[in-house]
């Protein structure tokens, strides 16, 4: 779990009872936090302690898949450190998110072929196991690489250029329409 964006306003029991429920579905559960309260009050930390994070958790083969904590605002403002301290290459990722959380998988979509962003609840989102059923076996069924009747195929293209086209494949899952509008 990581905060990338919006400061975290669940208590921590629910906090862990939510890190609770997500281990009991088979995931290994870490938590990522920043150390330094941010400067706006409104972000999870300082932009710079942020990305350096979400960095890390980016490069380390140990995370396989990235849940946001809760979406808000501050992504876009990591773009440039994000641009200085990622090497060109990462493992395998999946991120898992919204709101402002789309921008930041858009953006890590479009710069590294193996990473795949899902717009999803976040993990400390209220609806995450409160919401329709079948979302949550949408998300649970992806995280574990597991396509089903509710998902298909994409691709998607960047740079619309005859001379140099980025693809990029992975599967679409038709729950919510804000993610197309960060595209």
């Amino acid at each position: 779990i990581i905060h990338p964006a919006g400061k975290n306003r669940v208590d921590e029991k629910k906090k862990q009872e939510r890190i609770n429920k997500i281990k009991e579905l088979g995931f290994d559960v870490s938590e990522i936090q920043p150390n330094q309260n941010s400067f706006d009050a409104v972000t999870a930390g300082p932009v710079m302690e942020r990305a350096a994070q979400l960095g890390y958790a980016l490069t380390m083969r140990k995370f396989h898949i990235l849940f946001a904590a809760r979406g808000g605002m501050g992504c876009t403002e990591m773009i440039p450190f994000l641009e200085n301290i990622l090497p060109p290459v990462i493992p395998d990722k999946t991120l898992v998110g919204f709101s402002d959380i789309s921008f930041i998988g858009v953006y890590l979509s479009l710069r590294f072929p193996n990473f795949r962003y899902i717009h999803g609840q976040n993990a400390f989102s209220p609806n995450l196991f409160n919401g329709p059923m079948l979302d949550q076996k949408c998300l649970f069924d992806l995280l574990n690489n597991i396509e089903n009747e509710f998902s298909f195929p994409v691709k998607i293209y960047s740079n619309i250029d005859n001379s140099n086209k980025t693809t990029l494949e992975g599967v679409c899952v038709p729950l919510n329409l804000s993610l197309a509008e960060s595209i």
